[in-house]
């Protein structure tokens, strides 16, 4: 008899209680900005020593940070890609 009981109010909870859950799911966007774009694809064009670091940050509701550094000239690759994270790096303290 109990175990009745205890079934038929677990029942009238279920049915009685209107329960709506929404969820949002963030569509990601993964396309660089047009000026990001603009620059790598104007370095790909240069016969300088190049290097671009970009970092991207989803916010609420499918936003995205993005932040940038880039260094173009004479230089080694590894300095060119030192270069490019410490700005990068710079912007993204200025950023925050």
């Amino acid at each position: 008899m109990p175990i009745k009981r205890l079934f038929a109010i677990l029942i009238f909870l279920f049915f009685s209680q209107a329960h709506a859950f929404f969820f949002i799911l963030p569509i990601p966007n993964i396309s660089k900005p047009p000026t990001l774009q603009s620059l790598i694809d104007a370095l790909e064009k240069s016969s300088d020593t190049k290097a671009v670091a970009f970092v991207s940050e989803d916010k609420l509701l499918a936003r995205k940070v993005w932040v940038w550094g880039h260094f173009a000239g004479t230089a080694t690759q590894e300095e060119a890609n030192a270069r490019a994270i410490r700005a990068c790096e710079a912007n993204l303290l200025k950023a925050k």
